[in-house]
């Protein structure tokens, strides 16, 4: 389990959280200038860690921390639903084929 997360401001790296959860569950390496509110962040995955049992859960809280430090720059998160977005709108677009889609040029032996 890996997750990671970083903020590039005028070409620059700002800050980078990552968690290598193959190293362990309470893995975590950061650098620069991390998002207002990381710590206060990480230290409740921390707590919910130890409350599971620390090195031997079978739960890894630390992977979230990249992935909110994330949530907290752009205010959402992949795997959370975004309020006010129809998910149902979305249709699914599918290549329509074509006479020249038939036998690409270099398949010149079809």
């Amino acid at each position: 389990m890996f997750s990671s997360a970083e903020y590039w401001a005028g070409g620059n790296q700002v800050w980078r959280a990552e968690h290598v959860g193959e190293n362990g569950p309470i893995n975590l390496k950061t650098s620069g200038i991390l998002p207002r509110g990381f710590e206060a962040m990480a230290a409740e995955h921390k707590e919910a860690q130890e409350a599971d049992g620390g090195e031997k859960a079978g739960v890894d809280h630390y992977f979230d921390i990249p992935l909110d430090a994330a949530k907290e720059v752009i205010g959402f998160k992949h795997d959370e639903d975004i309020p006010g977005v129809d998910y149902e709108g979305f249709e699914v677009l599918r290549k329509m084929s074509s006479s020249a889609d038939s036998k690409p040029w270099w398949r010149f032996w079809k």
